[in-house]
């Protein structure tokens, strides 16, 4: 199973990088293709945890993924 995750950096008023928001990517396009967003959510918190480990994809800064204007 390929798990393919972007991150979008977050920043503060001064411009540095304080969290970052997971994205799912269905494949290498850079773009979201799923049709149901709780699902892709779910899915790349899990690979974010499982698979990657979440501290290498964010350095220790926290991290979130949105679906349905839902916070995880």
């Amino acid at each position: 199973m390929n798990v393919f995750v972007a991150r979008q950096p977050i920043f503060d008023k001064l411009k540095r990088v304080v969290a970052y928001e997971l994205l799912f990517r269905s494949g290498f396009e850079n773009f979201f293709s799923a049709s149901d967003g709780d699902a892709a959510s779910q899915t790349v918190m899990s690979g974010a945890v499982h698979i990657f480990g979440l501290a290498s994809l964010t350095g220790g800064k926290p991290a979130s993924s949105t679906s349905r204007g839902h916070y995880f």
